[in-house]
């Protein structure tokens, strides 16, 4: 009876002046619905993460409670499903799934990769375990990668991390420690075996750890690749392009995290440039960066040789930009 009751007063609201309240007389002039009560709350759709992404054509605004993976409130943002984080501290509370600690982001969700393979080079065969799984940033996630761990056992073999396909820590090795940040769609990858024509056995244990984020829906990155090779003395490019200069546009900021060149050839310079200042010096890349761009600010790359001196060049480039509104 008071089910049916409810419905009659809703309906006859909704006729009325487009307001429904419940355990109140007089709805609030700027809601659509009100409800008035000091002994129970709203209870809405509660379900899993699989659950939620299985949901067809959700509308903007529809909102959930996650139970699993990184619980909480969740509501779709265009794109995806975004979490309404509980936090306070300023930019932090846009990172979902995060607490903080002194200041420091830290995930309350984390991922571990670990393995081994080993074998003989020359040709490179495996005789046991597994090379790593390709590490792909799934949508609506931000990876934190925070170490990156080889134990090499053998002779003349080689195995190191890439991203998006780049060596960005050398080529022979883990570089352990790091605070490196991929956004949907990047993938780490780990090379296993040896240099070409070498002989002997190769082992590989590896470990990864990764604090896993929900990307916020204000930011984004940008990747920028390529290379340029040519002759020196005059600079002579016979083989793809210079890069084009990366500008801020109104109203982003760029947050540079990785500034990478590999070089080839002889007796040439390469180096990245912001406003026209190499910042990190003239004759190379600096790596893992945090250095941040304004509105007109720009980055440049340098290519070639010495003024007077012989030979080739060739550089490989790559670029990552995590980039924020203002």
């Amino acid at each position: 009876m008071k089910k049916i009751t409810l419905i009659i007063i809703m309906m006859f609201s909704s006729f009325s002046n487009a307001q429904v309240g419940i355990n109140t007389d007089i709805p609030d002039a700027s809601s659509v619905l009100d409800i008035n009560s000091t002994t129970g709350g709203i209870l809405i759709p509660r379900m899993t993460e699989a659950q939620r992404d299985a949901i067809v054509s959700p509308a903007v605004g529809l909102m959930i409670y996650q139970i699993d993976e990184v619980s909480g409130f969740y509501f779709y943002d265009v794109n995806s499903w975004t979490k309404i984080d509980g936090g306070t501290d300023g930019g932090n509370a846009q990172l979902g799934g995060l607490q903080n600690y002194n200041g420091d982001l830290v995930s309350d969700n984390h991922l571990t990769f670990e393995g081994q393979v080993s074998g003989t080079l020359n040709p490179t065969i495996v005789t046991s375990g597994a090379p790593m799984e390709p590490i792909v940033v799934p949508a609506g996630k931000l990876y934190n990668i925070k170490y990156l761990y080889i134990n090499k056992t053998g002779t003349n073999h080689k195995s190191a991390f890439y991203v998006d396909g780049f060596p960005l820590w050398g080529t022979e090795d883990g570089p352990d420690e790091v605070d490196f940040w991929l956004h949907e769609g990047q993938q780490l990858t780990m090379s296993y075996g040896g240099w070409s024509g070498q002989n002997g056995s190769y082992g590989d244990q590896w470990y990864v750890l990764v604090h896993v984020y929900d990307q916020p829906s204000t930011s984004n990155f940008l990747t920028f690749e390529g290379q340029v090779s040519g002759t020196l003395n005059p600079t002579i490019v016979t083989s793809g392009a210079p890069m084009d200069p990366i500008v801020v546009p109104a109203g982003k900021i760029y947050n540079i995290k990785y500034l990478y060149i590999d070089k080839s050839g002889t007796n040439h310079k390469s180096a990245f440039y912001v406003d026209n200042f190499p910042l990190w010096g003239t004759e190379d890349g600096p790596d893992e960066v945090n250095f941040w761009l304004h509105e007109g600010q720009q980055l440049t790359m340098s290519y070639g040789g010495w003024s007077g001196q012989n030979g080739s060049y060739g550089d490989q480039w790559y670029v990552l930009v995590h980039v924020y509104e203002r």
